[in-house]
C-alpha cells in the first residue's frame, strides 16, 4: 500500500479504507501470508485478489484490445487461478485454507493451498510448455517446510499433467 500510496498521492490510512470498502463488497478479497509469524525474511502484506477483473478493469479505465489482454494475461490468469483456489477452500471448510508466500529477497510463491493434510505451494504460469525454471520458488518453499510440504504445483495451460522434478508437478489449469 506504501508503493500505492506514494504512486497516486493518497494517504496509506485513507487506501486501507478503500480496500476495505472492496472486501465489504465482496468486489475483492485479502490473501495472507503464509508462515509470516517469527521468520524474520518472510514479507507479511496480504495480496489482494478482485472476484472480477471487470470491475478491476472499469475502475482504472482499460479499454479492452488484443494488446493490453496480451499485456495482462499473466496477471488475469494467476488472479482466475486464486480465485478458483479461494472459493474450493471455501466450500471445503474451515480446514482449507489459500495464502501465498514471499521473502524479503524476492522469493515467491503465488498460491500456498494449506490442508489438514499438507501444504502445497503452487505456481502460476501461462505457459504450454512448463520447465523447472517456471517452479523455481517452489523448492525454497519446500525446503523452508519440509514438515508440512512434500510436493508443490506449477497450474499452467500444458495439456496434460507433467512432471518437472521428483517433488513437482505441472498440470493443466482444467485440472485444479
Amino acid at each position: 500500500m506504501t508503493n500505492i500510496s506514494r504512486q497516486s498521492g493518497i494517504p496509506v490510512a485513507t487506501l486501507r479504507t478503500y480496500y476495505q470498502v472492496l472486501e465489504d463488497t465482496f468486489v475483492g478479497y485479502r490473501i495472507p501470508v503464509y508462515g509470516a509469524a517469527g521468520r524474520k525474511r518472510v514479507l507479511t502484506t496480504p495480496r489482494f485478489l478482485f472476484n472480477d477483473n471487470g470491475v478491476r478493469n472499469a475502475a482504472v479505465r482499460y479499454r479492452f484490445s488484443p494488446d493490453l489482454l496480451k499485456s495482462l494475461i499473466e496477471l488475469l490468469f494467476e488472479n482466475w487461478v486464486g480465485q478458483e483456489l479461494m472459493h474450493r477452500c471455501l466450500y471445503a471448510g474451515h480446514a482449507y485454507r489459500l495464502s501465498y508466500w514471499r521473502t524479503a529477497h524476492g522469493a515467491e510463491v503465488d498460491f500456498v493451498l494449506e490442508t489438514p493434510e499438507e501444504v502445497i505451494p503452487i505456481e502460476v504460469k501461462v505457459t504450454e510448455s512448463p520447465s523447472l525454471a517456471d517452479a523455481s520458488h517452489l523448492k525454497p518453499f519446500l525446503d523452508t517446510y519440509p514438515q508440512r510440504a512434500q510436493r508443490g504445483f506449477v497450474v499452467c495451460c500444458c495439456r496434460s499433467p507433467r512432471r518437472l522434478a521428483a517433488n513437482i508437478d505441472a498440470i493443466p489449469w482444467q485440472n485444479i
